[in-house]
C-alpha cells in the first residue's frame, strides 16, 4: 500500500544506509500471529506492533527503543574513541616498539592485557606476560605457533578471526576484533584483541603487534544492563497499565462513591442523626480525597510515558495562566502577587502552567494565620539557563524536610490543618527534570520559603514558540 517501496523494502533501505541503519525502526502492522512478528523481526525490525494498538502503548515502546539507541551510541562512541585513540598511541611509539617493550610489558601486566607480537610469514607468534591468566596455558604449553592460540579460539569464532588476521596482514592499518576463548579450566573468556601492523625490527616484512584483554566481566555487565533495560520495558508497561485502571476502573466507583453518598445525605439526611451525618460527610470527604490522589498519580505516570518537546515557551503567560486558575484562592486568602519581567524558556507550557499553579496554590495554601500571603515571583539568566524565583512568606519548612517534601505523598502536615496528597511537589520536581532543570528550596521556619528553578533558555535560533494563551490576572502586578 505504500509508494514505490514496501514496508520491508524501505525497511532494508534504511539499514542499508550507513546514515540510516542505526535508527530503531518499530513495524506496524494489521499482521498478527507469531509468524509475521518473526518475519518483520528477521527483516531489521526492532520490535512489532500489531494493529490496532494505544497511542500510549506506542509512546512506551518509542521511548524505551529511543533510550536503547541512545544507549548503543553512546557504547559505539566510547568504543570508537577508545580504538581511535589506541591506533594513535600505536602508530606513534611503533619505531620504539623494541625501547619501550618492557615498561608497557610492566604496565600492561598490572592491567591484566596481554601483549602479542606475531610474524605473519613464519607463524610464530611471542607472547607477553600475563597469558596464563587469560587462558590459564603457559606459552610452552602452547607452543611458539599461532596455531597454539588458535586451537583455543571457540569454534563459532575462529573463522572469523583467521579472516581478520588475513585481512590486515593483506591491507596493513589496524586491528580490531571480539572473540571467545575456551579457558583451560573449560569456561568460555570473552577477548577484545587491538593491533597494528608494524615493521620489524630486523628490516624484514611486517610483524602484527597488539595486545588481549578479557573482558567478560564487561560482557556480564552488558547482559546484566540489557536485563535491566528488559525489566524497565515491563516496569513501563505496567506504568501504563497501571494509568488505564486508574483512569477507568478506579475513578468510576470512587465517582459513585461520592455520588451516592451525596443523594443519601440529600434525600435522607433529615432522617439521620447527627452521627449518621458525619458518617456521609466523611464517605464523601475520602470519596474526594480518593479521587484527587488516583489523579494526581494518573498524572505523574502520564509524566513518565508522555515527553511533550521543548519549545519557545513564554515565562509570563505561563504564570498568568496559572494565576487565573488559582484566582478563587487568590481573591479568598486576599494574597498579594508581584510578577517581575519572566523571559521566554525551552518548556511545554501545559506542563510549566501546572508547575508554576503548584508553587504558588502552595505558597497560598502554606500562609500564616493571620497573615496575607505575599508571593514575589522573578527570574535572572545565568549562562544558558534561567533562575526563577518564587518566594513566599508563609509557614515555611524546617531544614531536615526540605528535600523530603519532594517525594511522593509527603506531608508535614495532618489533613485536618491543610488539605493535599503529597503528590505536588513531586509532580513540579518531574516537570522540571524532563525539561533539564532543577527544582529546590530554601526556608525559614515561621518566615517564607523560596522555591528555586533553574530551566533552559532559548537557544539563538530556536524552533516555532509555544505560548499558553495569555490571560491577564488582577492580582498580578508587574515590578
Amino acid at each position: 500500500m505504500m509508494p514505490r517501496l514496501s514496508g520491508f523494502e524501505l525497511l532494508r533501505e534504511l539499514r542499508g544506509d550507513p546514515a540510516t541503519h542505526l535508527i530503531p525502526v518499530i513495524v506496524l502492522s494489521a499482521r498478527a500471529g507469531d509468524e509475521a512478528r518473526l518475519h518483520g523481526i528477521e527483516q531489521g525490525a526492532d520490535d512489532y506492533l500489531v494493529k490496532p494498538f494505544s497511542g500510549r502503548e506506542l509512546l512506551a515502546k518509542v521511548n524505551s527503543h529511543l533510550s536503547l539507541a541512545a544507549l548503543r551510541r553512546e557504547a559505539l562512541k566510547r568504543e570508537q574513541a577508545y580504538a581511535s585513540e589506541l591506533e594513535s598511541q600505536v602508530r606513534e611509539h611503533s619505531r620504539e616498539v623494541v625501547q619501550w617493550r618492557d615498561r608497557y610489558e610492566l604496565a600492561v601486566q598490572s592491567s591484566g592485557h596481554l601483549l602479542f607480537d606475531w610474524d605473519p610469514e613464519t607463524g610464530r607468534l611471542v607472547y607477553g606476560q600475563g597469558l596464563e591468566k587469560i587462558c590459564g596455558y603457559s606459552e610452552e604449553d602452547l607452543g611458539p605457533h599461532v596455531e597454539g592460540w588458535l586451537n583455543l579460539v571457540h569454534p563459532d569464532d575462529r573463522q572469523r578471526l583467521e579472516d581478520a588476521l588475513g585481512k590486515v596482514v593483506a591491507e596493513g592499518g589496524t586491528y580490531h576484533l571480539s572473540y571467545r576463548l575456551i579457558h583451560r579450566s573449560g569456561r568460555t573468556v570473552h577477548i577484545e584483541a587491538d593491533g597494528q601492523m608494524v615493521p620489524a625490527t630486523d628490516g624484514q616484512g611486517e610483524h602484527l603487534l597488539g595486545f588481549a584483554r578479557d573482558v567478560t566481566e564487561r560482557h556480564e555487565a552488558e547482559l546484566a544492563l540489557h536485563a535491566a533495560n528488559a525489566e524497565l520495558r515491563r516496569s513501563n508497561a505496567e506504568l501504563e497499565r497501571f494509568a488505564y485502571i486508574a483512569s477507568h476502573d478506579l475513578q468510576e466507583p470512587i465517582r459513585s462513591v461520592g455520588s451516592f453518598a451525596g443523594l443519601l445525605s440529600r434525600r435522607y439526611g433529615e432522617h439521620l442523626d447527627e452521627r449518621g451525618k458525619k458518617y456521609l460527610g466523611h464517605i464523601e470527604q475520602g470519596a474526594g480525597r480518593m479521587q484527587t490522589l488516583v489523579q494526581d498519580l494518573l498524572q505523574f505516570s502520564r509524566l513518565n510515558a508522555e515527553r511533550p518537546p521543548l519549545r519557545p515557551t513564554d515565562a509570563a503567560h505561563v504564570v498568568s495562566e496559572a494565576l487565573a486558575r488559582l484566582n478563587a484562592a487568590v481573591q479568598e486568602k486576599e494574597a498579594h502577587v508581584e510578577v517581575g519581567d519572566l523571559p521566554s524558556v525551552m518548556g511545554d507550557g501545559p506542563r510549566l502552567v501546572q508547575l508554576f499553579q503548584n508553587l504558588i496554590g502552595n505558597a497560598i495554601k502554606f500562609s500564616r494565620s493571620g497573615v496575607a500571603p505575599h508571593i514575589e515571583i522573578h527570574a535572572c539568566r545565568q549562562g544558558e539557563q534561567w533562575h526563577f524565583v518564587v518566594r513566599d512568606n508563609g509557614i515555611g519548612v524546617a531544614e531536615p524536610y526540605r528535600e523530603r517534601i519532594f517525594e511522593m505523598f509527603q506531608r508535614l502536615h495532618g489533613r485536618e490543618h491543610y488539605v493535599g496528597n503529597g503528590m505536588g511537589l513531586a509532580i513540579c520536581r518531574k516537570i522540571a527534570t524532563q525539561h533539564g532543570g532543577q527544582l529546590w528550596m530554601d526556608s525559614v521556619p515561621d518566615e517564607g520559603s523560596t522555591f528555586h528553578l533553574l530551566l533552559q533558555a532559548v537557544p539563538a535560533h530556536p524552533p516555532l514558540t509555544d505560548t499558553p494563551r495569555r490571560r491577564n490576572h488582577p492580582a498580578a502586578s508587574q515590578d
